[in-house]
């Protein structure tokens, strides 16, 4: 998984912020590759609309981690 895929500011930003949950959560290289091929059907996402469907799951997945968690 690269996040210097996208030349555009918005699909930078969304790839460092994909990046920061990715580290944050503990996700390897593969695993992120994994959750954008089943999200965007590629590995990196390349558009500001794959990048939001990307965060959006990581969002997800981050809920449920957390509400297993809590109980």
């Amino acid at each position: 998984w690269s996040s210097d895929v996208c030349s555009s500011d918005l699909t930078a930003a969304q790839l460092r912020h994909i990046a920061k949950m990715q580290a944050d959560m503990g996700i390897s290289d593969a695993g992120l590759g994994s959750l954008c091929q089943k999200t965007v059907g590629k590995s990196n996402p390349e558009t500001p609309g794959e990048c939001s469907k990307v965060i959006e799951a990581l969002k997800a997945i981050k809920r449920r981690k957390e509400a297993a968690a809590s109980g």
